[in-house]
């Protein structure tokens, strides 16, 4: 009850110094989220990119003798596949063709047999340039090759058989041929192979008709695979996806059971794209943490700011009786407030500036990122509140003693004035006013103590405006001797209460006022113009004695 008081306290009384501390608490999470959402952003732009720059995810080779049939629905059962088409390789021992009465004869190359609606299946795959869009296609380099257009009669070799003939429909080109033609199933450290430059596609019942005797014949020179699409519904972050699609690869040939291979085109996209991400990650981490670190700061000066108004609300509690543990709470209280406040402000700020610059709010690309950029960002919140909230503050609590802590309560003379040595005019104007009262006043025998002057001192408060009261009785003598009295029995008993005022020259014994009071101004009292009277008819009661209060401003 007593922390919920203090906190409606702070908020009612010190809103301002408590939203200067949240602007730079919030600041700081602001950036750390802020960072986290374009992390986030920026790795599922990259998977994005990096699947669609892959036509043909998978491409599974099966091995020579393996059922087509089998794998295939095991292929099509995997995890992740939405499409999965056979396609046939064949080699060749080279390519002729007759144009123009002259003949031209290629080297070694490829035929496949593409079967119906591969081109729509995967596109990107094939490219059309010239002719139909199905039937016998030519690769843009081996029509070059061949000197071969539409209707030209190409002549296909096959090792051990006689070539077959067969009529160019289309001219096509082979964008993703590097990936299409690749060694599936091929140990690591192998240097990759350039594409073949002679490759003719066969609809897929022709090269079977063509290039199943020559597999009967020659195993190594004929072989199926499938090409496989996966779902595009992959982590967003690229080395979350490629670690799933890895997986997934080898839990096919697990299937498979060494039926076949898998060649992963979408893995070693990903994989490029991940190392990317690992660079722009420590290249924004880099710099984006120098703005949270100059926001923290920040906030530091402005906590710092205030280290004065809270010693001096320390010290009232002090003196209120507040122990330093209850103090210490008090300020963690203050600095849990701060966090948490500054930490919410923050996250929807940095959640606010991923929606309008990226279009996400998430802190990170996976549901881990996001939980660690979130909770990174709300620790170093409140790290920073209890760092410069709560540390300072139980130092003080810890170290000022209470009558260091008195010591800042008011206002120092010489700092109100601001002129040097403001304490010692003051006192001497102090003492000449009073003697200039004494002048007026009869010399008396004082009832008690012979020789001394009976002037009380009572300081209220401290710092401040002094109230003159009537001067003391005058010990009998001469002239000189009670006015030379007065002043030596002013500078005597005030010259302590005015180095009272000062910070760190107040006497261990004082009070902070009288009766509880510590600010606030103070009438005159009567006697003070009681004595004014009686000075005029040089005449003063022992019982006015003078009294110099000092004052609060």
């Amino acid at each position: 009850m007593f922390i919920l008081t203090w906190l409606s306290g702070l908020l009612r009384h010190r809103a301002a110094r408590l939203a200067g501390s949240v602007l730079g608490v919030a600041m700081t999470v602001a950036l750390l989220g802020s960072l986290g959402v374009f992390f986030a952003a920026s790795k599922a732009q990259m998977t994005k990119q990096a699947a669609a720059g892959v036509v043909v995810d998978w491409q599974v080779q099966l091995a020579p003798g393996a059922n087509a049939a089998s794998a295939g629905r095991a292929i099509a059962a995997a995890p992740g596949v939405v499409k999965s088409l056979p396609v046939g390789y064949a080699s060749t021992t080279g390519l002729t063709a007759t144009a123009g009465g002259t003949t031209q004869v290629t080297g070694p190359g490829k035929v496949l047999g593409l079967p119906p609606g591969y081109s729509a299946a995967f596109r990107g795959e094939i490219r059309y340039l010239v002719g139909a869009h199905s039937g016998v296609l030519l690769a843009q380099q081996t029509a070059a090759n061949l000197h071969a257009s539409v209707g030209s009669v190409v002549a296909i070799g096959r090792q051990g058989l006689p070539p077959v003939k067969v009529a160019v429909q289309g001219i096509v080109d082979l964008p993703a041929a590097d990936s299409m033609f690749q060694a599936v199933g091929a140990p690591p450290g192998v240097s990759l192979q350039a594409p073949p430059d002679n490759v003719v596609l066969l609809p897929q019942a022709a090269w079977q008709r063509d290039f199943t005797q020559l597999g009967n014949t020659q195993p190594g020179a004929v072989y199926l695979q499938y090409h496989v699409g996966l779902s595009p519904r992959l982590a967003p972050d690229p080395a979350a996806a490629f670690t799933d699609v890895t997986a997934r690869a080898k839990n096919l040939e697990v299937r498979l059971a060494g039926a076949g291979a898998v060649g992963d085109n979408l893995a070693a996209q990903l994989d490029a794209a991940r190392k990317d991400a690992l660079y722009a990650q420590l290249l924004f981490l880099f710099l984006g943490v120098p703005g949270a670190v100059l926001a923290a700061l920040l906030t530091s000066i402005i906590a710092a700011a205030g280290g004065d108004r809270r010693r001096r609300e320390q010290a009232l509690l002090r003196i209120r009786g507040a122990s330093p543990r209850r103090i210490i709470r008090l300020a963690a209280a203050e600095a849990l407030l701060v966090g948490i406040i500054g930490a919410g402000v923050g996250l929807i700020g940095a959640m606010l500036a991923g929606r309008l610059a990226f279009g996400v709010t998430r802190f990170g690309a996976t549901t881990g990122q996001a939980v660690f950029w979130g909770a990174l960002a709300v620790l170093a919140g409140l790290g920073l509140a209890i760092v410069t909230e709560l540390v300072p503050a139980a130092r003080d609590a810890r170290t000022i003693t209470v009558r260091q802590a008195r010591d800042v309560v008011g206002t120092d003379l010489g700092e109100l004035l601001h002129v040097p040595g403001a304490v010692a005019l003051l006192d001497r104007g102090r003492a000449a006013v009073l003697a200039a009262v004494q002048r007026g006043a009869e010399p008396r025998q004082g009832r008690r103590g012979q020789g001394r002057q009976a002037a009380r001192w009572r300081p209220v408060g401290s710092g401040g405006r002094v109230d003159v009261a009537p001067a003391p009785p005058v010990v009998a003598g001469s002239a000189d001797h009670g006015a030379d009295g007065v002043v030596r029995g002013l500078h005597g008993n005030l010259q302590p209460d005015l180095r009272s005022t000062v910070p760190g020259r107040r006497p261990a014994d004082q009070r902070l006022g009288r009766h509880g009071r510590h600010h606030g101004r103070h009438r005159p009292s009567a006697p003070h113009f009681r004595c004014h009277q009686a000075a005029s008819r040089r005449a003063c009661r022992p019982a006015d004695d003078a009294q110099v209060r000092l004052r609060r401003q």
